[in-house]
């Protein structure tokens, strides 16, 4: 029997995740989408890959069964914070969903609600938070730990035993030096190259890296 699933969040990152979910139900059935949930009430009723967005949030979860599940189509790990704490569902109705084309070993720790786009390569010894999204075409070496909430964009190359805080945002195309620290709620730019730690809540940029902004 179909798993049904809500996808929390219309544009762009959300019309991904359904994609994901399309792929994984062609390799095997497994989930039913319902549609789509978005706060901008100009989207409703609005045909998004052939699913409609049927309202917002407080129109359509408090009236939801307790058997659906939901995915989160939205990338910016604060929003997806307090999205997740806002509606407190239960963690076994956040699914993990990973793309058939994902590259991993038997040694990757998941918590609830985690998304792996196509293309990712997962080394070995990784454990990634709740509600991480690891995106497009990154990868992932061995003995790195991701915490909650974060978003790893595409094409991004992560090198062993680095810890990335929660609610961080790595850019596209960034590369992250092995032993590196990367604290709570930073921003690592588009295509940075990351050669020594980042405190919490500060953005870098550049090649190599450099602060920009903190807090």
């Amino acid at each position: 029997m179909l798993k049904n699933i809500l996808i929390i969040g219309a544009r762009g990152h959300g019309k991904e995740i359904a994609q994901i979910i399309h792929d994984l139900n062609l390799k095997a059935p497994f989930f039913k989408i319902l549609g789509f949930i978005d706060d901008d009430k100009g989207l409703k009723w609005v045909n998004v890959l052939e699913h409609k967005v049927l309202g917002t949030r407080k129109e359509i979860i408090t009236n939801t069964e307790e058997s659906v599940n939901f995915a989160m189509g939205i990338g910016d790990p604060l929003k997806k914070k307090d999205i997740v704490i806002g509606i407190s569902l239960g963690q076994d109705r956040w699914p993990c969903l990973v793309h058939p084309s994902v590259r991993m070993t038997d040694s990757i720790g998941f918590e609830e609600g985690t998304i792996i786009f196509p293309g990712v390569v997962l080394s070995t010894d990784i454990n990634l938070g709740k509600h991480v999204c690891i995106n497009t075409l990154t990868s992932i070496s061995h003995d790195v730990t991701v915490g909650d909430y974060s978003t790893i964009n595409p094409g991004c190359m992560i090198n062993g035993h680095v810890e990335i805080g929660a609610c961080t945002y790595i850019g596209s195309g960034a590369i992250v030096k092995d032993e590196v620290r990367i604290g709570e709620g930073a921003i690592i730019g588009a295509g940075a190259v990351v050669i020594e730690d980042v405190e919490a809540r500060t953005t870098v940029a550049g090649v190599p890296a450099r602060e920009i902004h903190k807090g």
